[in-house]
């Protein structure tokens, strides 16, 4: 596998080391850009089509809420699955064949969706393929390229994911308005199938080590021969030669805990409190993100404001930077490279996987939530105060929180 990755990449890696490029910042790009597709499954693009769906079928929202939710919560329950294959088989493959099932996905809501069955089955390909799969990857490839610039290096991913916000609500509306939304879903199937999948085969290696390089483009490691444990350790202070290879031997197996902690994989992972204080940040953020999301054309309808507002709204959060909207970024940012910095990057798959998870759940439930509680009331006020309620006590918790991995490095 791969001695096929360097040959199908072997044009990408050719012109990058022509020109002096670390091959992360190729793949960062890519991977870029498949965080601006997960759009197409993430609920700011699929809330344009809520309101034609209630319209055209007759629905009340706490039905397209309930769909939406059984739909993500079937999901969730694969996303361990989706990443454990990713570990096994690679970033790269799994790309592939997430970007072709995504666009038929897209197809089967352009061509089937007619009747509440076929609406959640639809459901369920966008919320698996899209918000799930098509997210987890780009968090996991890009840990395994960058090591000391990991936060820098999420921060440029973030974009991808901030830009798709920013693009998809007000593209998919004019789409719908101008095209019908049967229209709009193939439009994007072809998007994907067109744009994604070439790229991912032309242009991603799964790990730097693939190609002969190192996470950060760093030079490969050489001994030094003043400081091997085998080499001859001159009695300079006075001590028996002995004990001077055996304070060397001490000092280089402190270096090599501190340069390598251990892997967790996923078992060992959920085992630790770190683990599930970023699991309550995660679920929260998708809870409260998305449920405003998915309903943001119907809170701007209770405030008589027209629709063609919403998704101008949207965007403008993504661009100019309304606090919640910045907020949501920084915690995503913050999450990505907080994750593999307390586990490692071995099983990074399997336990974005976990996160992922508890991210869709946390995305389906926000909605349902927030549906059930506006049919009841009539206001969406009862639910922004449980969220606010929430978000207090996951940032008591967040402020306890310690990485599993720093006793390692402070040895």
């Amino acid at each position: 596998m791969k001695d096929q990755n360097r040959l199908d990449s072997a044009l990408c890696v050719g012109i990058a080391i022509r020109h002096k490029i670390f091959y992360g910042y190729i793949t960062l790009a890519i991977a870029t850009v498949c965080a601006f597709f997960s759009g197409v499954g993430q609920t700011y693009g699929i809330s344009a089509f809520i309101p034609v769906y209630l319209a055209e079928f007759g629905w009340s929202q706490s039905t397209v809420s309930s769909l939406y939710a059984v739909a993500t919560c079937s999901s969730a329950l694969m996303q361990p699955t989706v990443g454990s294959l990713v570990d096994r088989h690679g970033c790269r493959e799994s790309t592939m064949v997430i970007a072709s099932g995504l666009a038929l996905a897209c197809g089967f809501n352009a061509i089937f969706v007619s009747d509440w069955l076929s609406c959640a089955v639809g459901f369920f390909g966008m919320r698996l393929l899209g918000q799930g799969a098509m997210s987890l990857v780009p968090k996991t490839i890009v840990p395994r390229w960058f090591r000391k610039s990991r936060g820098k290096a999420m921060g440029i991913l973030a974009t991808g994911w901030m830009a798709s916000q920013a693009f998809f609500p007000a593209i998919n509306t004019r789409i719908i308005v101008d095209f019908g939304w049967r229209f709009a879903w193939k439009f994007w199937a072809c998007c994907v199938l067109v744009g994604v999948v070439p790229l991912v085969y032309l242009g991603m290696v799964n790990l730097p080590e693939d190609i002969g390089l190192l996470p950060d483009g760093d030079p490969p490691e050489t001994e030094d021969p003043e400081h091997s444990v085998d080499s001859a350790v001159p009695n300079v202070d006075g001590r028996p030669a002995d004990d001077t290879r055996r304070h060397t031997a001490v000092e280089t197996r402190q270096q090599k805990m501190q340069a390598n902690p251990p892997e967790y994989d996923s078992k060992s992972a959920a085992k630790t409190r770190a683990f599930w204080i970023l699991a309550c940040c995660n679920l929260e953020g998708a809870l409260v993100h998305t449920a405003v999301t998915f309903h943001v054309f119907s809170i701007v309808k209770e405030q008589q404001v027209p629709l063609s507002v919403a998704p101008a709204w949207l965007a403008a959060r993504s661009v100019v930077g309304l606090p919640v909207n910045l907020l949501a970024g920084l915690a995503n940012i913050a999450l990505s490279t907080l994750v593999p910095t307390a586990f490692g990057t071995l099983h990074l798959g399997s336990i974005n996987g976990l996160f992922s998870a508890i991210g869709v759940f946390g995305s389906a439930l926000g909605p349902l939530m927030f549906g059930t509680l506006f049919d009841s009331s009539g206001s969406y006020s009862s639910s922004l105060n449980v969220s606010l309620i929430f978000c207090l006590v996951c940032t008591l918790a967040a402020c306890s929180y310690n990485s599993p991995r720093s006793v390692h490095t402070e040895m």
